[in-house]
């Protein structure tokens, strides 16, 4: 059947889309399912409540204008249309955007919402029975606000039911720092993708920047993105971060953006401007007034950052430890006090220095030595929150591989005992900073929670608190231009060759 044409409507619920009844039928979907709607001009898949109308023309569905708009969809989109499971919401968090609006105010409502049990919020829900889309809004017109999908437990999407938990808060800007493995398993391993689902070519600085013989590794990514039902895990893992920070720079607020690559070791993204040696980028430093410069030196911090293969060494300390005195430095150079949303990409587990060769022991320790650093320099008043993607092989997948003999059973056991204990341990150090860990089956999923990652954090920090600013030991004066300075770096970044050992670690 040829896809339906999205007509954007100002009278249907975010969460809702109407068809045809002869068309409903014709699809095998019933009056108020759940259906899958894949968007074939934006290459996206969103999950709606299905509304069977027959004053709806056949060739027709009928969608909320402003959640299509802020979605990047637009009246004519060809739209394909199926059947989903109805999963039920275990918990979902839902953040009051700011939208110029007093925050006490804010504040105010949101307290009132939350109060008897969120016996309102409860009561809302109930009567519209919504569905939750990461980063849908969902809008309260008796209240005058829009309340964001933040976070879902199942992910990606949800149905509200009784039974869910629901948390509102009220929502600021926030810094984002993305950890990224960069160990040897990252380029030999895969995940599935969908063929044409993403046109990251279409982006006029993507585009360009393909071009250059620097950024093979960009063209590389984006060509198996765009056509390859199997991508290397390090190409996902590059796409994802390309877009968190396409997100974050359209946001063009005073957020800051930070990368750290880690295998044994973790090397920090930074540069230096002027004596100081920043971490980060953001909106407003010299040379990216725009948001086209700042994606545009996103993407060459990311390639500068990255290595182009497996065996090429992240030199640094421990990521951890490289992490927290990364996070100091923002906290020391900001004004007033920001969250900071941190988000740790694997596919397995730690190792230490012994690599694949550490005992289950050497690995536990380790794991244990990572939750006491997290417990002891990331409190909750600290205002960081740290989610973990987890692109490995679960343990029930690895279940259902066919169960070998001699030591390649034992290399099996081996294999999901590590992987138990990596999702033990990121999980642990999620929970301890209330964030969230999920294990994306396909490439789209980890796609998706990057790109919405970008726009939603729920943390209630309070009245803003002045910090005061630190000189930073050893720092050299810097004349050159931010921008020539920093083309320099990446210019020594691309040009570094390295013949250590391979590295497979969490």
């Amino acid at each position: 059947m040829e896809p339906l044409s999205a007509v954007l409507k100002d009278n249907v619920d975010s969460w809702v889309i109407k068809i045809n009844r002869t068309t409903g039928k014709k699809l095998g979907i019933k009056n108020k399912e759940i259906v899958e709607v894949f968007n074939r001009d934006r290459g996206d898949s969103k999950y709606y409540r299905v509304i069977l109308d027959g004053r709806v023309k056949k060739d027709e569905a009928h969608i909320n204008r402003m959640s299509a708009q802020l979605s990047g969809a637009s009246n004519g989109d060809a739209l394909d249309i199926m059947p989903a499971e109805e999963m039920p919401a275990e918990e979902v968090v839902l953040r009051v955007d700011m939208e110029g609006r007093e925050r006490e105010e804010l504040l105010d409502i949101v307290k009132e919402i939350n109060e008897n049990g969120g016996e309102e919020v409860h009561n809302f829900f109930n009567e519209k029975m919504p569905v939750f889309n990461h980063g849908a809004k969902i809008y309260w017109e008796e209240k005058g606000i829009s309340l964001t999908v933040a976070k879902i437990s199942p992910f990606p999407y949800a149905v509200y039911t009784p039974e869910t938990k629901v948390k509102v808060s009220v929502t600021s800007p926030f810094n984002g720092i993305l950890m990224v493995d960069t160990s040897g398993s990252m380029y030999f391993n895969y995940i599935p993708n969908t063929p044409g689902l993403m046109k990251l070519s279409g982006d006029p600085i993507i585009s360009r920047l393909m071009e250059d013989p620097k950024y093979e590794m960009l063209k590389d990514t984006v060509n198996s993105v765009e056509h390859d039902k199997e991508i290397l895990r390090i190409h996902a893992a590059i796409t994802a971060v390309l877009l968190y920070f396409s997100e974050k720079a359209e946001r063009e607020l005073s957020e800051r953006v930070a990368l750290i690559s880690y295998s044994s070791q973790a090397k920090t993204a930074a540069y230096k401007y002027k004596g100081k040696i920043r971490y980060w980028l953001q909106i407003g430093a010299a040379g990216v007034e725009t948001t086209e410069q700042y994606k545009e030196m996103l993407i060459k911090m990311l390639f500068a950052y990255i290595p182009k293969e497996s065996n090429k060494p992240t030199n640094g300390v421990n990521a951890f430890e490289e992490l927290n005195k990364l996070l100091s430095l923002m906290e020391k150079d900001s004004e007033k006090r920001m969250p900071t949303m941190i988000i740790i990409l694997s596919d397995g587990e730690f190792n230490g220095w012994k690599g694949s060769f550490a005992s289950t022991e050497d690995v536990l320790e380790v794991s244990e030595k990572i939750i006491e650093f997290v417990k002891e320099n990331f409190p909750p008043e600290r205002g960081v929150i740290i989610n973990a993607v987890y692109i490995g092989e679960t343990p029930e997948q690895l279940d259902m591989e066919e169960v070998p003999e001699g030591e390649d059973a034992e290399r099996l056991m081996k294999k999901k005992e590590r992987a138990q204990i990596a999702i033990d341990t990121l999980k642990r150090i999620t929970e301890l900073t209330n964030g969230q860990l999920i294990t994306p089956k396909e490439f789209k999923e980890l796609a998706k929670f990057y790109e919405s990652a970008a726009q939603s954090l729920i943390f209630d920090l309070g009245a803003p608190e002045k910090v005061e600013e630190e000189e930073t030991e050893g720092e050299e004066e810097f004349d050159e231009d931010f921008e020539d300075e920093f083309e320099d770096e990446i210019e020594e970044q691309m040009e570094e060759e390295s013949g250590d050992e391979d590295f497979d670690d969490f």
